[in-house]
């Protein structure tokens, strides 16, 4: 949502059987992805039609976790077009105060769309998608529980055509609708964007990826009486136009990966370049050493634009000149295997900040007046480490662990000490351990244990979790699953509280059975 550069996760619902994968990309997108692929990107890919045709239904039954309901089915138009219909109802609980009694924060989610998919020639293959969710989170107005509608709509459409074996190009069509009631600034946000993308192969020495995109976004938000969007509603457009060569230095051995996006946003009326390097040695097929440089932007919001807060207690305007906040990346790393049962995966990162957002005090008045600026700096570093086991056939183990460290300053003239926060609000040391193993065929046993630091900065103290599935097949399309999550302590607390909320919610501890049948 452009109206804070973040995401409504509550509006987010997938059904986890159509996942194909999770794509995990470290440091800045924005040569691919544009601003505001800031720190990383997570790329979930969904199975085609094809994939999942015949009928799947799920259902499950919990403490936290209250209940979801799936209903997919899956058909044949033709002999080159597939299909599938699905709905899905999701049912939250509450969280808990640390003293156990609940916060009446339960909401439920429902989710329904289809997809086609056909390959219409040789060459030429479509794919149709789209849906609708809505939900109904809960925001304390006055101090009262209350509910508070969403609803989201989308169309997407995208067309693969093949010139050659070594030339491909894909064009994509999407919209996105949001209605969102809210006790501030109920937003509603039109998205429209197009997307076209060229691969070809040059030789035996460059693959070429290069292409162009449009977006434009149409936001209206409602004025309160405290919170005021002048202008309230508005068009803003963003293009860019991008280019990416993978060389092959030494095939097979030694690769070089350069890129860069020209991007151009008219909320601000700023043109961004999005570079890119990379560079991989792979002296044999078990060991990879690699090494990347790349910058990446966040966009103001039209929150830090045009936003004015006007309360008995204080009083904050809009940055009257607003930046893009800015990072460069720098990260390497080695990866490898070892006799086919071991891997291992370890990268090291620097991250230079500037421009970030800060809000600064100006004069001496009561109530205090503030205003957004962009006088934050600094630098983040750290490393991530990845071992895997696979101890036998039936039998693997996987352990992680992820340092990381902040250091920010504001700039000089900066009156905002509380932007300095900024560095203790995230965990210093995280760690999982994971096992997965089959005592026997038709049964599927995983188990994870987790730590994670203390978050000094909104006083979070560090917490241990593990969970456990156990998931028996007495059929061939039949499964029963028993989960259990957070089994370590009753609750425990994951972020500071929010707004408008009488004290921080905790997480509890949760079991739930789910039953998936498939024909």
């Amino acid at each position: 949502t452009p109206q804070f550069s973040g995401v409504f996760w509550d509006m987010q619902d997938a059904i986890l059987e159509d996942v194909s994968r999770i794509e995990v990309l470290r440091g800045p997108g924005g040569t691919a992805w544009g601003a505001n692929a800031f720190s990383g990107v997570i790329n979930i890919v969904s199975k085609s039609a094809r994939e999942t045709q015949g009928l799947l239904l799920s259902g499950s039954l919990g403490s936290f976790d209250r209940g979801r309901a799936t209903v997919r089915y899956g058909g044949k138009i033709s002999e080159d077009t597939w299909y599938r219909v699905f709905t899905q109802a999701s049912f939250y609980g509450e969280t808990e105060k640390a003293d156990g009694r609940g916060l009446s924060d339960q909401w439920n989610s429902y989710l329904g769309g289809f997809r086609i998919d056909s390959n219409r020639t040789a060459s030429d293959s479509l794919a149709l998608l789209g849906g609708i969710s809505y939900a109904e989170p809960l925001q304390y107005s006055g101090g009262v529980p209350d509910r508070f509608p969403a609803v989201n709509g989308h169309l997407l459409g995208r067309w693969f055509h093949n010139f050659s074996a070594t030339s491909k190009l894909e064009t994509q069509l999407y919209y996105d609708g949001v209605r969102r009631d809210m006790v501030q600034n109920p937003v509603n946000t039109d998205t429209a964007d197009i997307d076209v993308r060229h691969r070809v192969q040059l030789g035996n020495t460059h693959q070429v990826h290069w292409g162009a995109n449009y977006r434009f976004i149409h936001s209206k938000t409602e004025n309160t009486v405290q919170h005021i969007f002048d202008p309230r509603e508005q068009n803003f457009q963003q293009g860019s136009i991008f280019a990416e060569d993978t060389l092959k230095l030494i095939p097979d051995t030694l690769s070089m990966t350069l890129g860069c996006k020209l991007e151009y946003y008219t909320l601000n009326s700023t043109w961004e370049t999005l570079p890119n390097a990379r560079v991989a040695w792979t002296p044999d097929p078990y060991h990879t050493l690699w090494a990347s440089a790349s910058r990446g932007v966040r966009t103001p919001s039209t929150t830090d634009m045009h936003l004015t807060i006007n309360t008995p207690f204080f009083n904050e305007y809009p940055n009257p000149h607003p930046k893009n906040g800015e990072v460069w990346a720098y990260q390497a790393g080695y990866r490898g295997a070892l006799a086919n049962r071991f891997g291992y995966d370890l990268a090291g990162f620097y991250y230079d900040y500037s421009d970030l957002s800060t809000s600064e005090l100006i004069g001496n008045t009561m109530p205090p007046t503030f205003v957004g600026a962009n006088s934050l700096e600094g630098r983040s570093w750290g490393f991530e480490a990845s071992l895997s086991w696979q101890a036998l056939d039936w039998w693997r183990w996987k352990l992680n662990y992820t340092f990381l460290t902040m250091d920010l300053r504001t700039t000089p003239g900066s009156t905002d000490d509380s932007a300095l926060l900024a560095e203790k609000r995230f965990p210093e040391n995280q760690a999982l351990l994971w096992w997965s193993f089959q005592p026997y065929r038709n049964m599927d046993v995983d188990a994870a244990v987790r730590y994670t630091d203390k978050i000094e900065g909104v006083k979070i103290p560090a917490y241990w979790g593990a969970d456990l599935r156990i998931a028996y097949r007495p059929a061939k399309k039949l499964e029963v699953a028993v989960v259990g999550q957070n089994l370590f302590d009753p609750r425990h607390q994951e972020w500071s509280r929010s707004p408008g909320f009488p004290s921080a919610s905790e997480i509890p501890r949760s079991v739930y059975a789910k039953l998936t049948v498939t024909f």
